[in-house]
């Protein structure tokens, strides 16, 4: 691949910049007889050597960046050009030319040898005798120089023991020799670097106090020894004493290093967390008026503003970091948070990501767990207060810093299942599953949700999920066997409720006295549902032992009552489901369900007169549409009082309120009714609906018998008796009375049939 490289960078096109396309050498040529590979092959080719060259571009551009930091600025320009040649974008362009204005400067001896003077007078000696060197590699005949470099190596090497110890952390052994060299030698030209260094091994040794004194000495023989003004910043910054740090750093500046742009950013840094947002934008712009392309004094001062509150100078300032450099992963984060703070979550959401592929440093990651964990903090206060929306958003926050957070899906999940949006809830549940799979507590909220969309065969496998990850989680087995109830699995439900009543047994004797009362209403309730799936497969004796175990935990459980009188009712213990019912009723006298059942059960055992009254305040009290038979069921009762007026009124008000609750059974027992009330006409009507509904209602047909009877139709009397008898004798004995006969008793064929079936 040939490229065409300009003499001067600095004259190139700048927007013209593009990968040369010349043809592999790997294609075949024509005057070789071979044939032209196809177009698809050409692109193949071509995506080849265009990736072979991003990644030698991406090479020779670290490369270059790793010698530009350590400050090697020619090798930085060799592979800024290898970088150049591999591609012409403009920033490696503007590097090379950046680089050669470096080298040019440095190139520059008198400037070199000042710089090294004022490093030599700072007791920067190492530098001081670099920047000497590089003076006589380019002007030899500076030989004035030489003594300077033998002097300051002499200092470097009377101090190079005890800075030995210190680097190898032997600080001890430093500080002796340290004493014994103060003491032993009178040279006052290398006490700084010897009192530096034994302030430095009492920093390191935690010894403040006598660090504080040994820097003040320093400065007190050399006023100008910069390394020293900054040590003792440095301490006072590890003390928190931000006012001396600005002090000291203010004397820097003013009269050792005064366009020191890195120190105006130090400084700067320091005044924001002494709470001087005004005097830190001040020195910000200091620095940056003298380094406007370093990133990171933009970066800070972002900071600043978005500390402020001031989001459009902050995100102005991120931008140029951003631009300056676009892989500076915390300018990327700090534009993320200053679109959060005005709530511009998708642009957020693109900064932090950019911001994760960049890399982003250890302590900003601990920043964003940090950020993260708060708003998750404050999404469970607002949770607590019952403010879902305003809770749900610091969730939304909180997972925006950390998509991974399986703490704050699952709390967004419980909000929204608080706010009866149980999809969404699902939804955030399945997130903190996704992020982790052994999340029991999820799966058992997760399955809450499809509890109350009614996706009852997901929610119980998510509850028989979150038991098996956590075998004692009482709760998820609880809510597994109300599931199993939805979906009638009443033997698997039985079986689910017997274990949870052997967990909470076992769990109750480890637990202390005030866990106790806990436990027996976790216990009554979990004997109730298994009593009711002993119920639901009709073995009463097992269900009544169910609901007197969770009475024996509970003796208010008034459903427990209750269930117990069904099951007593339904093996026909009627006075033990009229006791249940009525001790119900005490506990809860707004249990309509109760009072309706204990009618039902005073029916069972013939005591008419008491259903008619829990009838009749049933019907007084509640509206329900469970209880709408709760009049015909009154009118039976009257009935079997033969009070028939009574009966009749309440038949006939259930017809007109319910009239499609009117099947062939009723109108037959209506037609008795009409019967013994001597209303033979009505009598014949409801007899001859009930026929036309069901051809083969025996009661019906004796009751058209008895009404043709009553009627003195002797003739179609028989002949409906004849239908009866031949459809049903038996029959005969429970509906036949003396007073529907007396037209009937001299009658020949009805004495015959009398006869026949050997009737009473």
């Amino acid at each position: 691949i040939r490229f065409y490289t300009p003499e001067d960078a600095r004259t190139v096109n700048l927007n013209n910049v593009q990968f040369a396309k010349d043809v592999s050498a790997a294609t075949p040529s024509r005057a070789g007889g071979t044939a032209q590979p196809s177009e698809a092959a050409m692109q193949l080719l071509y995506e080849e050597e265009r990736k072979t060259r991003e990644s030698e571009y991406g090479q020779a551009l670290a490369l270059a960046r790793e010698a530009e930091a350590r400050q090697d600025y020619p090798a930085a320009l060799d592979q800024y050009k290898v970088a150049r040649e591999l591609s012409r974008r403009l920033e490696v362009v503007k590097k090379v030319i950046e680089m050669e204005r470096i080298i040019q400067r440095r190139n520059d001896w008198p400037l070199l040898r000042k710089q090294g003077d004022l490093a030599a007078q700072r007791r920067d000696y190492s530098q001081a005798v670099d920047l000497y060197n590089q003076v006589l590699r380019i002007k030899p005949d500076q030989t004035d120089l030489l003594n300077a470099i033998k002097e300051l190596t002499q200092r470097i090497e009377a101090v190079s023991l005890v800075k030995n110890l210190y680097e190898q952390k032997k600080y001890d052994e430093a500080l002796r020799e340290c004493g014994r060299r103060l003491k032993k030698e009178n040279d006052k030209r290398t006490y700084p670097e010897l009192l530096l260094l034994r302030g430095r091994c009492y920093v390191a040794s935690g010894r403040d106090k006598e660090a504080l004194e040994a820097y003040t000495d320093v400065i007190g023989h050399a006023p100008d020894y910069l390394e020293a003004r900054l040590a003792r910043a440095e301490l006072y910054e590890r003390k928190a004493d931000w006012a001396g740090a600005v002090a000291e750093y203010e004397v820097i500046l003013q009269s050792i290093a005064p366009n020191d742009p890195a120190l105006y950013a130090r400084k700067a840094a320091l005044q924001a967390r002494a709470n001087n947002p005004q005097a830190a934008l001040e020195d910000y712009k200091k620095a940056i008026r003298l380094e406007a392309t370093n990133p990171s004094h933009h970066y800070e001062r972002g900071l600043v503003y978005l500390a402020q509150g001031d989001l459009a100078q902050a995100r102005l300032d991120f931008d140029t970091a951003i631009r300056l450099d676009p892989a500076h992963a915390r300018a990327y984060y700090g534009r993320a948070k200053a679109h959060l703070r005005a709530n511009h979550l998708p642009e957020a959401a693109k900064d932090l990501e950019k911001a994760r592929q960049s890399r982003l440093d250890p302590v900003s990651q601990d920043e964003v767990r940090r950020t993260s964990e708060q708003h998750y903090r404050d999404g469970l206060a607002h949770h607590e207060q019952k403010r879902f929306e305003e809770a749900i958003r610091q969730f939304d926050h909180a997972l925006l810093l950390r998509p991974d957070y399986a703490e704050a899906w699952l709390a967004k999940g419980r909000a929204y299942s608080e706010s009866n949006d149980h999809a969404a809830a699902k939804e955030s549940h399945t997130q903190a599953l996704a992020h982790r799979t052994t999340y029991a507590e999820a799966h058992y909220r997760r399955g809450l949700a499809e509890l109350q969309l009614r996706e009852y065969a997901p929610a119980l496998a998510d509850f028989q999920r979150a038991a098996t990850l956590q075998p004692d989680y009482v709760d998820a087995l609880i809510n597994g066997g109300r599931t199993q109830i939805y979906l009638k699995d009443f033997a698997g439900a039985v079986a689910t409720f017997q274990q949870v009543v052997l967990l909470l047994h076992k769990q109750a004797r480890n637990a202390p006295r005030n866990a106790q009362a806990g436990f027996a209403a976790q216990l009554a309730e979990t004997h109730l549902l298994l009593g009711r799936c002993h119920y639901e497969t009709k073995n009463y004796p097992e269900a009544i032992k169910a609901f007197k175990a969770a009475l024996d935990y509970n003796t208010n459980l008034s459903q427990a009552y209750y269930n117990r009188g069904m099951a007593h009712y339904e093996m026909n213990n009627a006075w033990e489901a009229i006791e249940d019912f009525s001790a119900c009723l005490d506990k809860a006298p707004k249990q309509y369900e109760a009072l309706y059942a204990r009618a039902k059960a005073y029916e069972l055992a013939n005591r008419y007169e008491r259903a008619v009254a829990d009838y009749s305040n049933l019907l007084a009290k509640a509206e329900s549409a469970a209880f709408q038979d709760a009049g015909y069921r009154r009118g039976a009762s009257y009935a079997k009082q033969q009070n028939y007026v009574l009966a009749l009124k309440d038949y006939e008000a259930y017809a007109k309120k319910y009239p499609r609750e009117i099947n062939d059974s009723i109108n037959a027992e209506m037609g008795f009714l009409y019967l013994d009330a001597y209303q033979t006409s009505l009598a014949l009507e409801k007899f001859e609906r009930a026929r036309a509904a069901d051809s083969r209602n025996v009661p019906a047909m004796y009751g058209l018998a008895f009404a043709y009877a009553q009627a003195s139709k002797i003739e179609q009397s028989v002949e409906w008796l004849r239908k009866a008898l031949k459809a049903d004798p038996t029959g005969w004995k429970g509906l036949k009375k003396e007073t529907y006969l007396t037209n009937l008793r001299r009658n020949y064929f009805f004495l015959q049939l009398k006869k026949e079936y050997r009737l009473q």
